[in-house]
């Protein structure tokens, strides 16, 4: 990988050939979630390492259970048409200031 300095400078010079290729925890695998305020307690969840992850649920933990089990139907679907598991990315939210 290049520079680890910044996630906006690393770079890959070739893919993995193999399914190591994604970050596997002891017990499964780490994807990012993104929650975001959808109104009137609604909560909407999508994945950007899983672009097929968009969900809602009524409130925070409904999303997490959500989101949860689309990412598991997801990867099974994957897994049945032999498609590859992605890298786990990094997601970064953060507040934009403009001028009124």
């Amino acid at each position: 990988m290049g520079d680890r300095s910044s996630p906006l400078t690393r770079t890959r010079k070739s893919p993995p050939t193999d399914r190591r290729r994604y970050r596997a925890g002891m017990s499964g695998f780490t994807f990012n979630a993104v929650y975001e305020d959808a109104g009137e307690g609604w909560v909407y969840a999508h994945v950007p390492e899983l672009p097929e992850v968009h969900t809602q649920g009524e409130g925070l933990e409904e999303a997490r259970a959500m989101v949860r089990d689309a990412i598991e139907l997801v990867l099974e679907e994957r897994r049945e048409r032999g498609e590859s598991i992605p890298v786990t990315g990094w997601a970064l939210v953060e507040p934009v200031e403009i001028a009124a």
